[in-house]
């Protein structure tokens, strides 16, 4: 559990300066050949963390300290004696860890997008006008 607390807090930690980084830079500034390796290499590390060592330590908690096996049966659905539908803890923590996987994918994209219209500044509302090309100031 510590090793999953762990990877959760340093993935948020990592997310964080990355949007603290992207708030201070500004738009179009050149980027230098050492601060391009630098930010390649920060941004492979915290997919990585994403992506393997955080689900990886998910599984390895469940399995090892929470015990969820394909022989520990989380529910068991029947159907009125026509058959038996049997929930596995097993099955439970892999759809946990596909979870994980799709909050991190969609994480991923917003943050994208989040880079790169960082520094765009929002159109102003479109003002009425009247017949004759003219800003309406009060409504009619």
């Amino acid at each position: 559990m510590v090793a999953f607390v762990t990877s959760i807090i340093a993935l948020a930690i990592g997310i964080a300066i990355v949007l603290w980084v992207g708030n201070r830079r500004p738009v179009g500034t050149p980027v230098t050949w050492a601060e391009a390796m630098l930010g390649s290499t920060y941004i492979f590390a915290l997919l990585l963390l994403g992506y393997a060592i955080l689900p990886h330590n998910w599984l390895q908690w469940t399995t090892n300290e929470l015990k969820w096996r394909a022989d520990a049966i989380a529910y068991r659905l029947s159907f009125f004696g026509h058959g038996t539908i049997t929930i596995t803890k097993e099955t439970i923590r892999d759809i946990v860890a596909t979870v994980i996987y799709v909050v991190l994918l969609g994480l991923n994209i917003y943050l994208w997008a989040a880079w790169q219209k960082r520094g765009q500044k929002k159109e102003a509302p479109a003002i009425e006008t009247s017949t004759y090309g003219r800003p309406l100031v009060r409504k009619v």
